[in-house]
């Protein structure tokens, strides 16, 4: 039924009854906006007041649902921080589906990519900055997914927004993808674009978002691929071992349009994407499908996401020894406006 609702959210779903069920997601999304406009307009104008920790606090979230590439970021910045002697913790809420208290898979990625940073993970970011405090070693505070999590004042305030489908059809959930208007963008300091390497034409983006922010400093940058990795073999090949080679890909992401369009700027020949809904949680009938349908095929190569291999790697026996699981490693990098990015980053510890 979530998949339903989202494929109508996003226009996927077509006909008469789509239409029925897409004017009460309309005349709810216009509740929903109702009330995320008054709580906004609450802390403007401080009837509600965030509470401040006493380090820097640097947000990086967005205004849509889906993938924007909010986690990359974080990366990104932690590792700037720690390049310059800074000793940063991460603040994210975390999300898992099936509500069993595993932890998510922006959770593990971090983990793994962040060795030694202490990441908190629960839904009061406040508490958890203070009790870490206490603890002593920590300068900086980096929040994954917090521009709607105003109950802890930010020092930098960044806002990603994905290049290849930055407001969807531009209406509130559940009509829409849009958390918030597109005035809350005045908030923001940085707006940062991602994906920019794989959409068309940037400009008329660039051009909205400077008519309603034009103090934002607006960033273009691109996830790049430098390495596959291969689970059989352990090896990291480069992303050019995909030319040519007949794959399957696997995700469960927020815009797998974007992995797609990877795959295929490498010239992997994709026979199959088995795509599943954001934050999926794969079991061992998902897996026995894929694996079933490559052989059936003669399809040797199965590629993911970092996002999704921890949720597949408990599945590693059963893609076995005819299939090679491989993980399409992604690097976040600047196209445009990356000193000036840095210069605001840095000048947060200037005082």
């Amino acid at each position: 039924m979530q998949k339903y609702f989202l494929a109508l959210a996003t226009d996927q779903k077509k006909g008469i009854i789509a239409a029925f069920f897409k004017f009460f997601l309309w005349l709810f999304s216009y509740v929903y906006g109702f009330f995320v406009g008054l709580r906004n307009i609450l802390f403007d104008i401080h009837v509600f007041w965030p509470r401040k920790v006493k380090k820097p606090v640097i947000s990086v979230g967005n205004i849509t649902m889906g993938g924007a590439g909010k986690t990359p970021l974080v990366i990104y910045i932690v590792k700037a921080l720690r390049r310059k002697q800074h000793k940063p913790a991460v603040l994210i809420r975390g999300f898992m589906p099936d509500g069993k208290g595993a932890r998510s898979d922006e959770v593990q990625l971090l983990e793994e990519a962040l060795l030694g940073v202490p990441i908190l993970e629960g839904k009061n970011r406040y508490d958890n900055a203070k009790k870490t405090l206490k603890q002593g070693h920590v300068d900086a505070f980096v929040m994954d997914d917090g521009f709607q999590h105003r109950q802890l004042k930010r020092d930098l305030n960044i806002v990603v927004v994905d290049a290849l489908n930055p407001w969807g059809n531009r209406q509130m959930i559940p009509r829409g993808i849009l958390r918030e208007s597109l005035r809350s963008l005045k908030r923001a300091d940085v707006i940062i674009l991602t994906k920019v390497d794989l959409a068309q034409n940037v400009l008329p983006l660039k051009q909205e978002i400077q008519q309603i922010h034009p103090q934002a400093i607006v960033c273009e940058t691109m996830h790049h691929p430098f390495a596959v990795h291969s689970l059989r073999s352990k090896e990291r090949l480069e992303p050019s071992f995909l030319k040519g080679r007949k794959v399957c890909a696997i995700s469960g992401i927020g815009n797998p349009e974007s992995f797609d369009k990877t795959l295929l700027a490498l010239e992997a020949d994709v026979h199959k994407h088995f795509i599943f809904e954001d934050h999926h949680v794969y079991t061992e009938t998902d897996v026995e499908r894929i694996v079933n349908y490559a052989l059936k095929n003669g399809v040797i190569y199965v590629i993911t996401t970092q996002k999704d291999l921890p949720k597949l790697k408990p599945f590693i026996q059963t893609f076995g020894l005819k299939l090679n699981l491989l993980v399409l490693e992604i690097q976040f990098a600047f196209i445009t406006g990356e000193e000036q990015f840095l210069e605001r980053v840095n000048h947060l510890f200037q005082h």
